[in-house]
């Protein structure tokens, strides 16, 4: 039987703030560090499936186009900001270049959506190694 003590300690964060970016990137904007305005941005996303990239290669660039776009609008004044989702990428084995990004336990190789995501992990962050 479950002690009902470790309920009491469960916290839900109620969000400040829900945006809907597109149908594909939703935002929520929490007060989670003590200040007075909302400090920490979620985005959830759900990134284009690689049939659909390969249909139309310009519906995912413009995708990440949003997703760069609504990062670098949330994370101004934020303390956190978080990408979360499923982005429809396989970023496959760590390359040389990667390890600012990713460790080292990557599986496999890179589809067309996982070079996507690099690049856009490349434009976000650069070259912080």
């Amino acid at each position: 039987m479950e002690d009902q003590r470790d309920w009491d300690e469960f916290i839900v964060f109620i969000p400040q703030k829900l945006v809907r970016v597109l149908s594909r990137i939703v935002v929520a904007r929490f007060k989670a560090f003590n200040s007075e305005k909302a400090d920490l941005a979620v985005i959830n996303t759900y990134g284009p499936t690689m049939m659909r990239t390969r249909e139309n290669p310009e519906f995912t660039e413009e995708y990440y186009q949003h997703l760069s776009n609504t990062y670098n609008q949330e994370k101004k004044g934020m303390v956190s900001t978080i990408i979360l989702g499923d982005l429809n990428s396989k970023i496959g084995q760590q390359q040389p270049d990667d390890i600012a990004y990713m460790g080292q336990y990557g599986k496999g190789a890179r589809n067309e959506n996982g070079d996507m995501l690099r690049s856009f992990l490349q434009f976000c962050f650069g070259n912080i190694e």
